[in-house]
């Protein structure tokens, strides 16, 4: 913690930082603690069956699909981009990203929509 002599100390571009890092902080964990009281985690692991194990399947595949070599639109070279970010990240958190209990539900049905 600084005290207030060490923030008066400060240069003004220091306070400024410091006060929005402060901010910030104060504003993610009342956000987390919000999360917490609002949700439970059964919901947030089938939204996350979504919006992180469905998704990643398909930018997978479809980075596989697409070539850096072919002429790129720009969605297919953000895809790339988006299955470099993917692979480049940790093996341990993506494998329980897709084990997540709640994708098959999602995986069946993202096929019957895609027909």
């Amino acid at each position: 913690m600084v005290s207030d002599f060490s923030f008066l100390n400060m240069t003004k571009s220091e306070q400024k930082e410091f006060k929005i890092q402060k901010l910030s902080a104060e504003y993610w964990e009342g956000r987390y603690s919000s999360f917490k009281r609002d949700h439970d985690y059964k919901e947030h692991d089938e939204s996350m069956a979504t919006q992180q194990a469905l998704v990643h399947r398909i930018v997978l595949l479809l980075g596989k699909m697409i070539s850096w070599e072919d002429n790129q639109t720009y969605m297919g070279s953000k895809i790339l981009e988006l299955e470099d970010r993917i692979l480049k990240g940790d093996p341990m958190l993506y494998q329980l990203i897709q084990e997540n209990k709640y994708l098959p539900k999602v995986l069946k049905e993202f096929k019957k929509r895609l027909k």
